[in-house]
């Protein structure tokens, strides 16, 4: 279970996971897990109690407050069992704790037996005392080289064990290993057939190269595709050293335990037991330390020669490991096994993918747009403007594009795939292209993809807002995707405004922040007011409208049809399905937002904030730096709001009000933030919230 900052924890062995749920009762300092055994359950509960400190007292009667409405609701239904860290004791009463947890326990009719030694922590209802066997004070175990004492429980108790299940997984072909020179025979032996036996029915054609792809890993690759099983393991550094420590610290236990453990510290037995102990604990801090310092190098030398493996490194030590969640709840429901997490994943995305209307929507431009796209959508037929048709160059560019190394999609065709085949295959890729072109249509198989959620840093992950979902598409798909995003961007990068530093190529997304502290300092120098004001659209990319989308692509002037082609891509429903511990669910109807992962997302996002940092770099308010305009430095969807006043700071954020009631995005206030510098008895609290 997750460890809060009370410093507590519970830990089971996988093979009794069945018998095991965490229960959502409890705070910072309590944790419980309902244990399946017999015919009634045990209800654990593991507690850090505050020690002695100002206010602890009525730290520690809320604490026990918490316990106590815990016992009350389980009490009937479980067993239960309380233990951890008392910081008091029943066997003494020199400190207000003491009285404090006798009282508790005398009132809740829970306590110790004869059978427990007075420095045990385990306090529970009389009626599981027969279950009891023993507790043992691990107060001298050779290997625990902590400053704490461990203490266990054993009951009488049976319990469903469970072997760990390897999970099957279809492993991602070595490419290192692949013969590329079978690989390419067997595409030029096989491909001119396939073209030959096309009908140009390009869902179809496309199925079948991508069988031929399999086809040639097959030949060129050994063991492919290979399914393996996989179990977790341990992540603790284990070495000769450590290994040969831990030996001589239980043997030196084993004898001091023979000759009756004696606990005088001048007795030669302890004195070897503690001796051998601290050189355990020496080569497991040297072990650690030369994991870091290894680390490190391997850091310094990629930063030099191979810079990919260098952010790897880097990624690797900026990460914590992630733990899925057994536990997901939505709404008022909450699932805790495995097919009702499956359902929560897939309602709560479809909630996303399903448009709503909000109170302070303007729903008026909604209604004009999707008329004005239909007309466009005739007259552009109309004219019969033809579109450039992709030609080898454009589709080479793509395939090299492509990112080595990724998840394969759906069908297990990745980036190599097309890579390492890319002079063979690019004339028959050209010509499925250019059908897609030709008729307008792009196949709904092409709009599908995995949705993996990807916990936020610091978020609770039994939320499932508290997670990303990024979405691995068609490998195909990305091909198309990224020929159509290249000519957009000839079109937009001209007009994009320049306060949008997110997702665009020779820009660094730090620029915003950059111009953001200057503006600060800016503000220092001259002692003006700086008014900063963080602006985030909830759930942007995922609430994105289609018909507001294409019609501002129109406007800036991606038109004929190419406009019809894009729209087409996100017209009529596509569908993912949500990945979670190696199971998918059911389809997901995607009728608003764009994909987090596809290649064109990053593009369109753009043309849809753009309209609102037109307006207000047109308005002339907000900061400067110099001469030049900072109203709203911007990355992506967060919007930074500077102004040397509040009248410029309400001007703006009635510009972004008024932008987004219309495009349908809600501003989301709790990740909104203002902050003043050089106040000096300036006030925000006239500013009207968005």
């Amino acid at each position: 279970m997750k460890r809060e900052y009370g410093g507590v924890a519970i830990i089971w062995k996988k093979e009794i996971n069945e018998n095991i749920k965490e229960l959502i009762d409890g705070g910072n300092r309590i944790q419980a897990i309902h244990i399946q055994q017999g015919d009634k359950p045990i209800c654990l509960i593991n507690v850090y109690m505050p020690s002695d400190s100002k206010n602890a007292d009525i730290e520690y009667k809320d604490t026990l407050a918490q316990i106590d409405e815990m016992i009350e609701k389980y009490k009937d239904t479980h067993e239960i069992i309380v233990c951890g860290d008392m910081n008091g004791s029943l066997d003494r009463s020199s400190t207000p704790h003491d009285k404090i947890l006798k009282t508790f326990c005398k009132e809740k009719c829970i306590g110790n037996t004869e059978k427990c030694p007075v420095k045990e922590t385990f306090y529970h209802q009389n009626e599981i005392i027969n279950k009891i066997r023993q507790i043992d004070v691990l107060d001298t175990d050779p290997e625990n080289t902590s400053d704490h004492v461990p203490v266990i429980l054993t009951l009488n108790s049976q319990l469903k064990k469970v072997r760990e299940k390897a999970t099957t997984i279809i492993a991602k072909p070595k490419w290192t290993d692949c013969d590329h020179q079978i690989y390419k025979e067997v595409i030029n032996k096989d491909l001119p057939k396939l073209m030959q036996k096309s009908k140009g029915i390009i869902e179809q054609d496309i199925r079948n190269l991508e069988k031929l792809l399999h086809k040639a890993g097959e030949a060129a690759i050994p063991k492919y595709p290979l399914k393996i099983k996989i179990k977790s393991k341990g992540k603790a550094i284990w070495n000769e050293q450590i290994d040969k420590a831990s030996k001589q610290s239980k043997n030196a236990y084993k004898v001091w335990r023979q000759h009756g453990a004696p606990q005088e510290r001048s007795n030669e037995l302890k004195i070897k037991m503690t001796a051998a102990k601290r050189i355990l604990r020496k080569a497991q801090r040297q072990a650690y330390v030369s994991q870091r310092e290894s680390t490190a190098g391997k850091i310094m030398k990629a930063s030099n020669a191979d810079t990919k493996l260098f952010h790897k490194l880097i990624n690797m030590q900026r990460k914590t490991p992630l733990t899925n969640t057994k536990i997901l709840k939505l709404n008022e429901k909450t699932a805790e096994d495995e097919p009702s997490i499956m359902n929560i994943w897939q309602e709560h995305f479809q909630q996303l993918a399903t448009p709503t209307i909000e109170e302070n929507f303007d729903t008026e431009k909604l209604e004009l747009v999707e008329i004005q796209n239909n007309i466009i959508e005739s007259i552009e037929r109309e004219k019969g403007q033809g579109i450039d048709l992709v030609n080898v160059k454009e589709v080479n560019k793509a395939i090299e594009k492509l990112k080595a190394g990724k998840a394969p999609d759906e069908d297990g065709i990745s980036a190599e795939h097309y890579k390492h085949g890319m002079e063979e295959l690019t004339p028959f890729i050209v010509h499925l292209l250019n059908l897609i072109l030709t008729y307008l249509d792009v196949p709904i198989f092409l709009k599908t993809g995995i949705l993996t959620p990807i916990l936020k840093k610091e978020k609770d992950k039994t939320l499932p807002s508290s997670y990303r979902g990024i979405t691995v598409t068609k490998t195909f798909a990305k091909i198309l995707q990224s020929i159509l995003k290249d000519r957009v961007d000839s079109v937009f990068n001209n007009i994009q405004n320049s306060l949008q530093r997110g997702f665009t190529e020779g820009v660094s997304s730090l620029c915003a922040a950059f111009l953001t502290s200057k503006a600060i300092e800016e503000s220092k120098k001259l002692k003006i007011l700086l008014i900063l004001i963080t602006l985030d659209a909830e759930k942007a990319f995922d609430k994105l409208n289609h018909e507001i989308l294409f019609n501002k692509l129109y406007h800036y002037g991606i038109r004929g049809k190419l406009w019809i082609l894009l729209r087409n891509l996100y017209k009529g429903m596509s569908s993912i399905k949500v990945k979670w511990e190696g199971q998918c669910t059911e389809d997901v109807m995607v009728l608003q937002g764009i994909q987090q992962g596809a290649k064109l997302s990053t593009t369109l996002y753009k043309c849809y904030n753009n309209v609102i940092l037109d307006s207000i770099l047109k308005s002339g308010l907000g900061a400067c730096i110099g001469d030049i305009q900072v109203p709203a430095p911007t990355c992506a969807d967060d919007i930074a709001v500077l102004a040397n006043s509040t009248a410029d700071a309400q001007g703006i954020l009635d510009i972004v009000q008024h932008h987004t009631s219309r495009d349908l995005v809600k501003i989301n206030p709790t990740k909104s933030e203002a902050v003043l510098y050089n106040a000096k008895g300036s006030n925000i609290s006239t500013l009207h919230a968005i």
